[in-house]
């Protein structure tokens, strides 16, 4: 794995990005943050969790990364956890998020929103640059339940983590503006 290789799969991550909120400015923040129902989440809580998910993960591997002898290469039971959580994230099953990663309550503009995610998205760009690229393929990154992953299988879920919720994303606003 070299930098350049993480950088392209980011530029793919961050156009994916990109994308999403260019469909989404031409709605109304009120919009975003109506819920479809009480038990659903809004477009502006989705935006949150994927951004909170994000957070964690950059200050995950802030801290792991600070020992360069902490992480371990990884290999086939890495790839193979990985494939995993990626099909299971393009399956249409429904699972509950980690506590910790539950969006924030509360009215926010889109443009604060993306802003918070701009500073976690330079964060975590920010880590691996700094690493040496020996370094790159270890198992920096802690999914809640596939378990260590190496760089570029966390951007890979980060892809896949934010398809799913793009689906989420149109059928809340579908609900929203079907009332």
């Amino acid at each position: 794995m070299t930098h350049a290789a993480l950088n392209k799969a980011f530029e793919r991550i961050e156009q994916q990005r990109n994308n999403l909120f260019d469909r989404l400015k031409i709605y109304d923040d009120k919009v975003l943050n109506q819920k479809p129902d009480e038990a659903s989440w809004s477009v502006i809580e989705v935006l949150r969790h994927l951004t909170a998910a994000e957070d964690f993960s950059a200050q995950y591997l802030d801290k792991k990364t600070k020992d360069v002898n902490a992480g371990r290469k990884t290999g086939l039971k890495e790839a193979f956890r990985s494939f995993l959580l990626n099909a299971y994230l393009g399956s249409p099953k429904k699972f509950k998020a980690p506590d910790i990663a539950v969006p924030l309550a509360g009215y926010a503009t889109l443009a604060d929103t993306r802003a918070s995610w701009d500073i976690v998205r330079g964060r975590l760009q920010d880590i691996w640059k700094g690493l040496p690229a020996e370094l790159l393929d270890r198992n920096w990154f802690k999914h809640p339940v596939a378990g260590k992953l190496n760089l570029m299988q966390m951007l890979t879920f980060m892809e896949a983590h934010a398809s799913r919720h793009e689906k989420q994303i149109w059928r809340a606003l579908k609900e929203v503006s079907d009332k």
